[in-house]
């Protein structure tokens, strides 16, 4: 590895992995005209039509952040823009030469006018086949951990920070991804100083996963889908506001060529994930020997139930199954482990 050669530098912005992605519902459907038009006939928005929900970003994505070339990330977002900025022109063109009177009003302003021309991106479908364009032309990095109770106290595990160490030039010349070592541990567990991790050396850490990414531009943009997220409530973590003049990247500024994304865990990490897949094992196996008895004492076959079933047997399944869930939580203490260990991604050019 290089070796990093002074204090790293921590990006501003930490990366929220908790799993976002775009809305592939809201793609090729004119939403924002469908609002406007029933706006007019009625002067509401029905909640589904609502343009500053629809640019809500969901939990519906993997863990994990993504990693972009500057001149991608800059070609997809030009492109959106150049095709939002005539619908946007259109729209506003025309609400205010056939609307003139409604145009003043304040609701109007507040419902339509204000996210028409302050809306980073307008249009809706423009907005989410940005992000799902953003998404596809990256290179991904999953961050997800355990399923399990064994590190079930571990709630920091949402949240990234960046590390850069650059060379004279002021270009990165390592890149390392992790949990802060400064936020607030679970209780028992040993964080480590900064410090340790301006001393990394990877033959220390066990290796689980490489990618490659090639920069053209010397940008390096890392993102997650919920940095773009447009509604109206207040997001610590955004990097996009509505208004784009506030518009700020994660962007490393960096040498041209191809680049390792390396992940790696240490032992203790290492240990976890064994014990990750004894957990599931065991539970599985015990699982299906309560699905055996009680099919077999009912002489039925329980999983043809449907989900919301509301026949006295299936209730009766339900109120075992929870239970079995919650003595497992307290027998499976074997497993559990309050030190989750290290997760790093390396970044370098090759």
């Amino acid at each position: 590895m290089n070796n990093i050669s002074k204090k790293l530098h921590k990006l501003l912005h930490e990366l929220d992995v908790s799993g976002s992605g775009y809305n592939p519902n809201k793609i090729g459907k004119d939403l924002n005209n469908a609002a406007i038009k029933q706006y007019i006939k009625t002067s509401e928005i029905d909640s589904l039509l609502d343009i500053n929900d629809a640019y809500m970003i969901a939990l519906r994505g993997a863990p994990g952040f993504y990693v972009i070339d500057g001149a991608k990330y800059d070609k997809i977002l030009n492109n959106i823009k150049g095709q939002d900025s005539l619908i946007r022109k259109k729209t506003l063109n025309d609400l205010k030469k056939n609307y003139p009177i409604l145009c003043q009003q304040k609701k109007t302003k507040r419902l339509i006018i204000k996210p028409l021309e302050k809306n980073f991106i307008w249009d809706i479908s423009l907005f989410h086949q940005c992000i799902k364009s953003l998404c596809e032309e990256s290179v991904f990095c999953s961050t997800d951990t355990f399923n399990t109770p064994i590190v079930d106290q571990y709630h920091i595990d949402s949240f990234r920070s960046i590390y850069v160490d650059c060379d004279e030039n002021e270009n990165a010349k390592n890149i390392l991804i992790c949990v802060d070592p400064h936020k607030k541990y679970p209780k028992d567990t040993n964080p480590k100083d900064i410090h340790h991790l301006e001393k990394f050396d990877e033959k220390k850490y066990n290796e689980i996963s490489l990618k490659k990414i090639n920069i053209t531009n010397n940008k390096m943009i890392f993102f997650t889908p919920e940095d773009y997220d447009q509604d109206k409530s207040q997001h610590r973590f955004r990097v996009i506001s509505i208004k784009p003049e506030n518009k700020e990247e994660r962007v490393v500024k960096c040498l041209n060529g191809e680049y390792e994304i390396r992940l790696y865990v240490d032992d203790i990490f290492q240990e976890n994930i064994n014990k990750e897949v004894l957990y599931e094992k065991e539970y599985d196996e015990k699982l299906k020997s309560l699905i055996k008895e009680f099919n077999t004492k009912h002489n039925i076959n329980i999983e043809e139930f449907g989900e919301f079933d509301e026949s006295e047997v299936f209730m009766e399944f339900k109120m075992q199954l929870n239970a079995f869930d919650l003595t497992l939580e307290k027998k499976y203490e074997k497993y559990e482990n309050k030190n989750i260990g290290e997760h790093i991604y390396h970044i370098k050019l090759i």
